[in-house]
């Protein structure tokens, strides 16, 4: 890896839903701004409270076409704060680790 590094600001819309199948379990869709050949990445998470936790996975699309069509979502730990939302995000693609943040507030 190189020792220098590109740093982004993305401005994007995710939605949170309830996971029907688990009762502390929630959907974030469109995880990190991320498409692959299916669409924008759902990522499963936890909530606790005001916390969040994303649990490790790895989001393989039935066919491989892009980059993003094969993911490793590496644990991370967010919160709630009033109406916003605080989550770390680290991913691996085919190619490349990621590693980030996203904040937001509900609109």
């Amino acid at each position: 890896m190189s020792p220098f590094f590109d740093i982004y600001y993305d401005d994007y819309s995710i939605q949170i839903e309830r996971d029907s199948c688990d009762s502390i379990g929630i959907i974030i869709q469109n995880y990190g701004n991320i498409s692959n050949s299916t669409g924008p990445l759902n990522v499963s998470a936890h909530i606790r409270g005001d916390s969040i936790w994303i649990p490790f996975q790895i989001i393989e699309a039935p066919v491989q076409i892009f980059s993003t069509d094969y993911i490793t979502i590496y644990e991370s730990k967010g919160y709630f704060k009033d109406d916003s939302v605080f989550i770390p995000i680290y991913f691996m693609d085919a190619f490349d680790p990621y590693i980030g943040n996203l904040w937001g507030k509900k609109l």
